[in-house]
């Protein structure tokens, strides 16, 4: 039984959209499907982020790539390994992502290494968790 959990863990780990999600300060899918607004139903959120589900319509990662804020060239990578031949030319730019300059690079590579420094970066930022404007007073 305990070796199903770990199998569950290291899929989860290893699943793009699900590092994604918690990078982006969602707590779980349903945090996620609520709060993103992805055109999507959440059991199709649900099994793509944490069951990595490859058999899934291209046009659903699309989406969902977009609401979690990939950039273009990130979503046509994914689209290429799941087998699209089509899809991944007609894509366009989420209103989000956009590929960082060589400093923001090295921010968030730090960040990635040094996760306990996240909260102390956003304190100075004036934001919280979810990236979400604190008051101030």
């Amino acid at each position: 039984m305990k070796r199903g959990k770990e199998m569950k863990k290291n899929k989860k780990e290893k699943n793009i959209l699900y590092t994604r999600m918690l990078a982006l300060g969602y707590d779980d899918v349903t945090d996620f499907a609520r709060n993103s607004k992805v055109p999507l139903s959440f059991e199709t959120a649900r099994r793509a982020i944490y069951e990595n589900k490859q058999n899934m319509r291209h046009d659903y990662i699309v989406a969902l790539m977009q609401h979690l804020d990939f950039t273009v060239p990130e979503i046509k990578e994914e689209l290429l390994k799941r087998g699209d031949k089509c899809l991944h030319k007609l894509i366009s730019d989420s209103e989000k992502g956009t590929p960082l300059n060589d400093q923001e690079t090295i921010i968030i590579k730090g960040l990635r290494e040094q996760p306990n420094m996240v909260p102390a970066i956003l304190t100075i930022l004036g934001r919280d968790v979810k990236g979400k404007a604190t008051k101030k007073g």
